[in-house]
């Protein structure tokens, strides 16, 4: 793996006041990034490209090293601590040659720990726009996501960049509430990739998925009745209503979005279900019928598409000799269907042992009742979240724009004349202020400024 603090050359390429706010990774086929292995604003490595934090402003005259490094990755900087404090005890406990051991850490291993215990208290700017200003002294500046694709990936899978400038292109087209803003492409001497608006939030998979190496449980699982097994149905009322708008404006844009699972779909602490990771797309046009590649996750598949794939390897799949992949708008229904079943109940409509025994299932079991896990939904919401959607004849399910009205409907029914977006930004909030106090408070006074609600793993098949 090689990485580096920061690619002065790059961020100047990307605009006079930018900064990347994160390190240059690049992997070896096949490696894999461990969870938070850079910080929580970095999206990690996909089969496509690996997503950055840049700092974005319009003012030539900021000092772009400075900027990166008063806002480099808090998680990073205590892991680094971490390794020059374990490097400094194993070299003081090692016998031989001590005398130079001594000066090696004196000279090299201390300053750097205390230049990192230092930069560590002020790495909150980063989940804080008001002391982002203070240190850059910039009022005006937005945070944006920048995904790139390293020429060192296109020289082992040449195939890969016509995929990911067709994944920029149809990004390009979309213009809604829910899809981060396509900004521009960008072009360099180290490979190619596009901003777009980066959303400040966490995916459904980590707010519903319990993580057994943390100490505590998530915030919106505390309760005054004690622990909460299930998301607030208002909440799941309010996410799935604002994806299904999204899906909706997708399609009339032409486009197919094939990799619909909670990993994608990302939750904004503005209040915005956002839909995220567009590598695996395709276009839709008049007279086509099929899509010759495409990717997701196998629980999240529909009838009509994993009756063509079979497993390949232990990470991918295929599509099946002589088979053709149809292009079926009502398959991201299905898949839409699968993703309320999981918020709803924290397991799959469908499970299985293996690759083939799940698509039998898919293709043919009927899905549990999610009261049977959960009875806190009313059977009109059911029918609205799962039953429709997970009908096994695409035909018979609705279109994403008839259960978006609908969920619609409903939501009035559940909290009145609240918004969605207004339901998410209540249900995030406390989380919101948890990340704030989990950081250490800057060493510095910094000026107050007015701070107004902003906006802000799947498997490739051939």
């Amino acid at each position: 793996m090689i990485t580096t603090p920061i690619d002065q050359d790059l961020a100047d390429k990307l605009k006079p006041g930018a900064g990347i706010i994160t390190e240059v990774v690049d992997f070896e086929p096949g490696e894999q990034i461990a969870k938070d292995a850079i910080n929580r604003y970095k999206a990690g490595s996909g089969a496509r490209g690996h997503v950055y934090v840049v700092y974005w402003t319009a003012d030539p005259k900021n000092d772009v090293a400075k900027v990166a490094a008063m806002s480099s990755p808090y998680d990073t900087r205590k892991h680094n601590l971490g390794l020059a404090e374990r490097e400094k005890a194993s070299k003081l406990s090692t016998p031989a040659e001590i005398n130079k051991n001594e000066r090696y850490v004196k000279e090299k291993i201390t300053p750097l720990i205390e230049r990192l215990q230092s930069e560590i208290k002020l790495t909150r700017p980063v989940h804080n726009y008001n002391e982002l200003r203070a240190i850059t002294g910039s009022p005006n500046f937005d945070i944006l996501a920048f995904k790139f694709l390293s020429n060192y990936k296109i020289q082992h899978d040449p195939q890969i960049a016509d995929e990911f400038r067709k994944e920029y292109t149809l990004h390009s087209k979309m213009h809604h509430p829910s899809i981060p803003r396509f900004v521009r492409f960008i072009e360099t001497d180290k490979g190619i990739g596009y901003l777009y608006g980066f959303v400040d939030g966490e995916t459904l998979e980590d707010i519903v998925k319990e993580d057994e190496d943390k100490k505590e449980v998530a915030w919106w699982r505390k309760s005054e009745n004690g622990y909460r097994e299930f998301l607030p149905p208002a909440t799941v009322l309010a996410i799935m209503t604002q994806f299904y708008g999204a899906l909706a404006h997708m399609h009339k844009k032409g486009v197919l979005y094939q990799d619909i699972q909670p990993g994608n779909l990302m939750i904004g602490f503005d209040g915005t279900a956002y839909v995220i990771d567009f590598g695996f797309t395709d276009e839709i046009t008049k007279d086509k019928k099929t899509i010759e590649s495409g990717g997701g996750d196998e629980h999240f598949f529909g009838p009509e598409v994993i009756c063509h794939l079979e497993e390949e390897g232990r990470y991918g799949f295929k599509i099946k000799q002589g088979h053709q992949l149809p292009l079926n708008l009502k398959s991201g229904v299905f898949s839409a269907g699968d993703v309320a079943y999981f918020l709803m109940t924290g397991r799959y409509p469908f499970e299985g042992p293996s690759f083939s025994q799940l698509a039998d299932n898919i293709m043919s079991k009927k899905h549990t009742d999610p009261r049977a896990f959960n009875p806190e939904y009313t059977k009109e919401l059911v029918e609205w979240l799962v039953n429709k959607p997970l009908a096994k004849d695409s035909e018979k399910r609705p279109s994403p724009s008839e259960i978006a009205y609908q969920l619609q409907k409903l939501s009035e029914k559940e909290v009145g004349n609240k918004s969605s977006e207004d339901v998410v930004y209540e249900f995030m909030r406390p989380h919101e202020i948890e990340i704030a106090k989990a950081f250490v408070q800057p060493d510095v006074k910094l000026p107050e400024f007015s701070s107004p609600r902003r906006k802000g793993g799947s498997r490739p098949f051939r």
